[in-house]
This record gives C-alpha cells, structure tokens and sequence, in this order.
C-alpha cells in the first residue's frame, strides 16, 4: 500500500512542545517520521529521511535551527517552520535567506498554529508543484 501522507520531522528539545506537535501534524494528515530533541540528531534525520515537511526550533542543544539549515542545505526540498520563543530580526533575515518557509513563535495560540502550519504546507507544496510542471 503507498502512504499519501506528507511526512513530517519535529524538531523541538521541550518535550511537552515536541509532543504538542507531533499531534497537531497528525491531526491535520502528517505522518511523523522522526522527532529530535538537538540540532545534531536533527541534522542527520534532515539528511536521511528527507521529510517533507520540519518543524524546528531555533534554540537547541549542539546545533542552533540555523546552524541546521546551514549545513542541510534542505530548504528547497523541505518545508521548513521555525519554531521559536523569540523574534529577533536578525535571526528571522538569516532563516529566510536560509530558504525558511514561515515562522510561528511557541506563545502562539493551538488553533492559529494549525492555521498557519497547514498554510504554510498549502503553499510550499503548490509552489514545488508549479515548479515541477
């Protein structure tokens, strides 16, 4: 039987938000492929399941988000929300330049973050079938 579900990779060293996550991306059709608790593991997950979607924070252990993005290179094949506590912009210019999707910050409210992370797929997923057509 082939899996139609998008993959997902959550990436996220709190557990109650890591766990908060993973259920919002299956309640609104994601399969979970891996879940990471630091930058290092997430990069290698990154790297070898190439999921189709990853939610990560920004502020991890061993590896920043951004250091990530750096190194995976990812961003084009993967659709990529940030996570985080706080907004500087300095960090948001890096991550969009990075190829970044969107940024949600963790105070925000559950339903607006199923909102925005379901827009944010919508729209990754129609530009990369535009550009394969």
């Amino acid at each position: 039987m082939i899996n139609l579900k998008p993959r997902a990779l959550v990436v996220e060293d709190e557990e109650h938000i890591k766990d908060l996550l993973s259920y919002i991306l299956e309640s609104i059709g994601f399969e979970i492929t891996g879940t990471a608790d630091n930058g290092q593991t997430a990069l290698e997950l990154l790297q070898s399941q190439k999921p189709d979607l990853a939610v990560m924070d920004i502020n991890m252990p061993y590896l920043s988000g951004t250091e990530v993005l750096k190194r995976c290179n990812c961003a084009e094949e993967t659709c990529i929300i940030m996570l985080t506590a706080l907004t500087d912009e300095d960090t948001v210019k890096e991550c969009l330049a990075l190829g970044v999707s969107y940024f949600i910050r963790k105070d925000t409210p559950v339903p607006k973050m199923i909102e925005l992370i379901k827009k944010t797929w919508e729209n990754f997923y129609n530009q990369k079938t535009e550009t394969i057509s």
